[in-house]
């Protein structure tokens, strides 16, 4: 089951989402490859983003190296 936990930052202006996978973060490899491969967890992350109170907003991940996918997202 997918789950996201949400942190308001800086007066409500930034949304924080840790997205999760029976209560575990789930690592950025995992993500990239939820994304592709299963529907369910990429209607799950919609929702998540039309959800959102913001006429606007932006993705942001550092950058990543091959041996750090591996980092919870």
């Amino acid at each position: 089951m997918f789950d996201a936990t949400l942190e308001i930052l800086n007066d409500g202006r930034i949304h924080k989402y840790i997205v999760t996978q029976n209560g575990q973060a789930i690592p950025y490899s995992e993500v990239l490859h939820l994304w592709q491969y299963e529907s369910d967890f990429l209607s799950f992350f919609i929702s998540l983003l039309s959800e959102s109170p913001f006429s606007a907003y932006r993705w942001e991940t550092p950058p990543i190296k091959n041996f750090e996918r591996g980092l919870p997202l």
